[in-house]
């Protein structure tokens, strides 16, 4: 189909790309998943859900209401940023730089993105997520029809599963944190008004000053639908003919 990725985000030995603007991939695209959520909660009218709010602070050790599920046999690389060593000598120093001026002042906005989703991002998403006792079976997208319902129960809110981590409170409690970090660095830059986005975006991802909020939003979704529906079958059918296993994997500081 003529695609390409135009800004990897790790090079073939999986270091990461920090100036390659993937990092702003990785906002615009949680910053939309956000905008959605909040367009259905509008409609869903829950005065005690009302929109998606991120965590003020990271919650420290010990903390009552977002404590750290108790793993005993995960991976060590979950087990590692769950103890509260990992908080005090990388959390605290990441949160602490992501919030200063100082620092925001000295990245682009690629950077950022690409800093967050490496460090604290990554680390967060395997520190709050729980024991999910069997894990989801990898398929190829192709194949898409094999999954089993059971996967699809609420109940499998696997933080550490891109299928299923959505689905967890805590998703978006720590992905509002990250979309907060934005406007930080906008003010750290001066910048008034609308995100300074440098990418572009298929044109079919609605990329965010063409985003049609409410019912208008659904009425362009139920138009684009077929379409991309079609899109997307063809994509499948190509990467199913690649040799590629398409894991959660794990990279530097975390996962991708």
């Amino acid at each position: 189909m003529g695609w390409e990725p135009p800004r990897p985000s790790v090079d073939k030995n999986r270091n990461r790309i920090e100036n390659s603007k993937s990092g702003e991939d990785f906002l615009l695209m949680h910053r939309q998943m956000i905008i959605h959520v909040n367009t259905m909660l509008s409609q869903i009218q829950d005065p005690l859900y009302p929109k998606v709010e991120g965590w003020n602070t990271i919650p420290s050790p010990g903390d009552i209401d977002y404590p750290v599920p108790v793993w005993n046999t995960a991976p060590d690389i979950i087990k590692e940023r769950k103890t509260d060593a990992y908080y005090d000598n990388f959390i605290v120093g990441w949160e602490n730089d992501f919030t200063q001026p100082e620092f925001l002042s000295q990245l682009t906005l690629g950077q950022l993105g690409s800093k967050l989703e490496y460090t604290i991002h990554n680390a967060m998403h395997l520190r709050w997520t729980s024991d999910p006792v069997t894990f989801r079976p990898s398929v190829f997208p192709t194949n898409a029809e094999t999954i089993d319902l059971r996967w699809d129960d609420p109940s499998y809110d696997y933080l550490a599963d891109t299928y299923s981590s959505h689905v967890n409170h805590i998703f978006w409690k720590l992905h509002g944190w990250i979309d907060e970090r934005i406007g930080d660095w906008m003010n750290a830059h001066e910048i008034t008004g609308t995100v300074p986005w440098s990418v572009q975006w298929d044109k079919n991802m609605m990329p965010q000053h063409t985003i049609i909020h409410g019912p208008h939003l659904m009425a362009r979704m139920g138009e684009v639908a077929e379409e991309e529906v079609n899109r997307m079958v063809r994509v499948a059918k190509i990467l199913s003919k690649v040799n590629m296993v398409i894991p959660f994997s794990v990279i530097d500081d975390g996962m991708t």
